[in-house]
């Protein structure tokens, strides 16, 4: 028994041994354990901050109510979500439609917008919504509003 716990203790000293010099080898600075100067940090938040300030100004990550005026037309960028909460409105698409997520369907230029139908705007060409009265969408990605 003695045998067996002195094998053990030499083991685990062994095993405590070998993680202290993984440890002890890794140098500050080194490529194990790299420093970052404040410099640098520096840098990449300027990087950040200047990608965010060239971002659209209606570019929203989640939804964002949106009042329109009747005659008023909310036009999407690529891959912009609208959803008509109250009011009225119609599909503002040239050639290709707006995709009714809810339906599966599309929406075309003057087709009537249901309350409630998610609709995604594909691409940044002018398709979007014209509200017929005054009324309330709630919009995620980016956006223009035109009278």
């Amino acid at each position: 028994m003695k045998k067996y716990l002195h094998g053990l203790y030499g083991f685990i000293i062994g095993v405590a041994a070998l993680g202290l010099a993984f440890v002890v080898s890794a140098q500050p600075g080194g490529a194990d354990d790299p420093l970052v100067s404040r410099s640098y940090l520096n840098a990449r938040l300027a990087e950040v901050q200047h990608l965010l300030n060239q971002a659209p100004a209606h570019n929203c990550a989640t939804y964002v109510p949106i009042f329109l005026f009747a005659g008023q037309t909310l036009l999407g960028h690529e891959g912009s979500e609208i959803i008509l909460r109250s009011g009225a409105g119609v599909g503002v698409a040239h050639e290709n439609g707006l995709v009714n997520m809810t339906t599966g369907g599309e929406i075309f230029h003057n087709d009537p917008v249901s309350i409630n139908h998610l609709l995604i705007v594909p691409r940044t060409d002018g398709r979007g919504v014209f509200a017929t009265e005054n009324s309330y969408f709630i919009v995620r990605g980016g956006f223009e509003i035109r009278n």
